[in-house]
């Protein structure tokens, strides 16, 4: 079965409101942290790097890592996000 892109679109488009709330709940805030432990490591030392974020959603990650001074370059599906 194939999947045509518009509808893996239309789905983002329709679930990228409610990712920002969701991830204000424990278990979501638990998740990044982990993650954030076990990505940093990765991460190039020198500030201002460029990281691409594919598939970053509504730029958590992206806003993240801006903070710290990389350049980010965050692409997604959904055009709402």
């Amino acid at each position: 079965m194939k999947i045509k892109k518009e509808k893996v679109e239309e789905f983002y488009d329709k679930i990228a409101e409610e990712y920002d709330r969701i991830y204000q709940t424990p278990y979501w805030r638990l998740y990044h942290e982990i993650t954030w432990h076990n990505i940093k490591q990765f991460l190039p030392r020198r500030e201002n790097a460029i990281i691409l974020d594919a598939g970053g959603g509504t730029g958590y990650w992206a806003i993240k890592l801006a903070k710290l001074g990389y350049k980010v370059i965050l692409t997604d599906i959904s055009e709402k996000c």
